[in-house]
Order: C-alpha cells, then sequence, then structure tokens
C-alpha cells in the first residue's frame, strides 16, 4: 500500500512555520527555485511554463502560477499530474521527507522554525493522518484525470461548460478541478494502492448492504 510520509519519525513541522515557509518562497519567486534546479522555465503572461522534470516530457506541459489571495505558488503537470507546493516540490523533487523539506527550505529563506519532538500516539496519529491526505491527493488527481479525458473527447462535461460560456484549462487547473466515474470505478482504481481503511477513514468510500461491496 501506498505510504508517504510527510514527518520524519520523530520531528513534527507546525502548520504555522509551514506557511511561513511557503510565504517566503512565495516572496522570493517559486519559478526562481525552480530554474535554480534546472527547469528551464518560459514566462507566458503570468505564469511559467516548461517541459516536465518528471517525465519524459513533449511539452511544455509543466506550469507555474504564483500565489494568489491565500493560495500558495504552486506547479503542476498536465501530463503526468505531479504538482505541489515548494515544500511537495522538495520532496518529489530532491527525495525528502517533510521535516528535511521543511528544514532545508527554512534555512534558504532565512526562516526560524521549531521542531516538536513526537510521543507514540502522536506518531501513530500522524501517520493515519498521512495516510489519509495522500489517498485524497491520489483521488484528487483521478477526478481531474477523468475530466482531463472528457474535455479531450468532447464528453458530456465538456459539452456542459461549452454551452455554460466555455472554460479555461488554467482555471480548471488552479481549482483542481475534476468528474467522478460510475459506480466502483475509484474503488477499483485505488484499491491496489491504497488499503480499504484508509479510504473509508478520509470518507472516499462507504460500504453498501445491498451489493455487499465498497462503494465510492
Amino acid at each position: 500500500m501506498k505510504q508517504v510520509p510527510t514527518q520524519n519519525d520523530t520531528i513534527m513541522i507546525n502548520e504555522k512555520d509551514k506557511n511561513r515557509i511557503l510565504e517566503a518562497v512565495d516572496a522570493s519567486g517559486l519559478e526562481k527555485m525552480l530554474e535554480r534546479d534546472g527547469v528551464k522555465l518560459q514566462k507566458r503572461g503570468v505564469h511559467h511554463y516548461a517541459r516536465c522534470p518528471f517525465h519524459d516530457d513533449k511539452g511544455p506541459s509543466f506550469v507555474v502560477w504564483g500565489s494568489s489571495g491565500d493560495k500558495h505558488s504552486r506547479y503542476y503537470c498536465f501530463g503526468c499530474h505531479k504538482g505541489g507546493d515548494a515544500i511537495t516540490w522538495m520532496m518529489d523533487y530532491h527525495g525528502m521527507d517533510f521535516a528535511t523539506a521543511c528544514r532545508t527550505l527554512a534555512k534558504e529563506q532565512g526562516v526560524s522554525i521549531t521542531e516538536e519532538a513526537l510521543s507514540a500516539e502522536e506518531k501513530a496519529a500522524l501517520s493515519k493522518e498521512e495516510n489519509m491526505r495522500v489517498a485524497l491527493e491520489g483521488a484528487c488527481q483521478w477526478y481531474e484525470k477523468n475530466l482531463e479525458m472528457d474535455l479531450k473527447e468532447a464528453g458530456t462535461v465538456s459539452r456542459l461548460l461549452e454551452e455554460r460560456g466555455g472554460y479555461s484549462i488554467e482555471a480548471l487547473k488552479a481549482y483542481r478541478l475534476g468528474i467522478s466515474g460510475e459506480r466502483r470505478e475509484m474503488v477499483e482504481a485505488m484499491k491496489d494502492t491504497y488499503s480499504i481503511d484508509t479510504l473509508k477513514d478520509a470518507d472516499l468510500v462507504r460500504w453498501d448492504d445491498r451489493w455487499r461491496e465498497w462503494q465510492d
């Protein structure tokens, strides 16, 4: 089953410090950080584009957009669906755990953070919470991919959006919109990657007594 811890076994970075780190990156520019790591970005309008560094991109399918309101700067690939903020980048691109990514960025950005030791109970709760978070992200990406396929095939949702005034791909990606599938489609797509217990804890599936099966 997929387990992607965002904290290490003994250390926790609190949410306030995490946001302070991301705000510092917002101010200095996420695009500059990615360019430092070798991503060749080109600015088009208010966004930056590049060939995705995570797969063999015919591209450019990789987009970086700045912070807006309470939303931090993010990156996203239309091809492989990798995406996230500055901390996620350090984890995905450099293979760091969450605490190490925060510590590294905090040092680079001149942000002081507090590292808190976890008790055994906190470790267990954190592991469960993180498994749920990762499952929710997986579900979100699955919904997004469904919408992407519908748009490519001029499906039902695509036609509905056109009838209501059209749509912007960038807006759909920025707000992470997607569509669900038929009964049990998501369960079948995710059950080999995530445990049913994790999907249930994340409120992604429910047990149907009539059909005697887990449904999304």
